[in-house]
């Protein structure tokens, strides 16, 4: 390991706790509270980011992207599940449109 790369992957102060939550909204609430720092999707935190509330830093590490997955029971029928599940799998096939060269 090179002594700068070392040398920023040093943390001053008392031991970095980690928290793992599969909520982006309680991420977002956790990095806005000053709780830590958490890595979000910019359209999520832009008002935050504009406002000052919240502020990118450099990172060495970034995410694998995200995966999502869906699930519920068909019994009882409940046709409100099946439609936010198809919503969602059109929205990501738009966004993955969106995000092709």
């Amino acid at each position: 390991m090179s002594k700068s790369v070392k040398n920023s992957a040093r943390l001053d102060g008392p031991p970095a706790h980690f928290f793992a939550s599969t909520s982006l909204a309680a991420c977002r609430s956790l990095a806005i509270d000053a709780v830590g720092i958490s890595t979000l999707p910019n359209i999520m935190i832009a008002k935050e980011l504009e406002a000052g509330s919240l502020r990118k830093i450099r990172a060495v590490w970034t995410p694998n992207d995200l995966t999502f997955t869906a699930s519920y029971s068909d019994e009882p029928f409940n046709p409100i599940a099946e439609v936010a599940t198809n919503i969602a799998v059109i929205a990501a096939e738009e966004y993955n449109k969106k995000q092709a060269p």
